[in-house]
């Protein structure tokens, strides 16, 4: 018993460690950490209070989306367009902001480097193709 407590423990250490608060950890195609919390499958906006939610599957990202998400004034969006970038990101017009729009790979790394430097950034992520 107490060794698997012991097991317990060490998995939990290492889940923590590689899955940090408010980050993104472990991801691969079709799958996605963020804030500890395994999200299969399903694209994700990230809020700029750190919060995330579930965005419709989708591989058009509307202006309307953007600016909905803006309206949390971060200084950075970073737009996932997917692992392939499939994803076609609608017009965006006259929106006086710091968006970035990248393959999810790079996407991922990216706003974990910005929380890094301190940035309130906010995301929407196509989490496959």
């Amino acid at each position: 018993m107490i060794l698997l407590l012991v097991a317990l423990a060490i998995l939990m250490l290492i889940w923590i460690s590689v899955n940090p608060s408010k980050k993104f950890g472990v991801h691969v195609f079709g799958f996605t950490i963020y804030d500890r919390v395994p999200i299969p499958y399903f694209d994700i906006k990230i809020h700029a209070d750190g919060s995330f939610s579930l965005r419709e599957k989708s591989h058009l990202i509307q202006e309307s989306e953007i600016k909905e998400i803006l309206n949390e004034r971060p200084d950075v969006l970073v737009i996932g367009t997917g692992y392939n970038e499939i994803v076609q990101v609608n017009k965006i017009s006259d929106l006086n902001a710091n968006i970035e729009i990248i393959n999810t790979e790079e996407a991922i790394a990216r706003f974990n480097g910005l929380k890094e430097q301190n940035k309130k950034v906010v995301a929407i992520l196509h989490t496959t193709c």
